[in-house]
């Protein structure tokens, strides 16, 4: 899991995500629900170690975190995690929907 929180990091994730699948896990470093979900990505992460996670902690980029929104058009929330491939989100959940299983499962999936 790397932590972004630049335009031109998101931009490299874009780029990676046309050679296959990227997840995203927007994060607030406040919020209980997030640091649950946090715990999850990471529990996948150690599941799929060669698993491309980018964390962008919302608190450091909130300008990044609408444009993320807006180039997606998936609403922001958080925490939230989507799952890039070739520059189209092709899942995303959030809140207590955040799970190690689920996301290994839709990582499989794009496989």
């Amino acid at each position: 899991m790397k932590i972004f929180n630049t335009e031109k990091e998101w931009q490299d994730i874009l780029e990676q995500s046309k050679s296959g699948a990227v997840f995203i896990l927007k994060h607030s470093n406040t919020c209980p629900i997030s640091a649950k979900g946090y715990a999850e990505v990471e529990k996948f992460s150690k599941e799929k170690p060669k698993a491309l996670v980018f964390v962008l902690i919302v608190q450091d980029a909130p300008d990044l975190k609408q444009q993320i929104a807006k180039e997606t058009s998936v609403v922001h929330e958080s925490p939230q995690v989507l799952l890039l491939l070739d520059n189209k989100v092709v899942y995303n959940t959030s809140h207590y929907n955040i799970n190690a299983k689920e996301l290994i499962l839709e990582y499989d999936k794009v496989l």
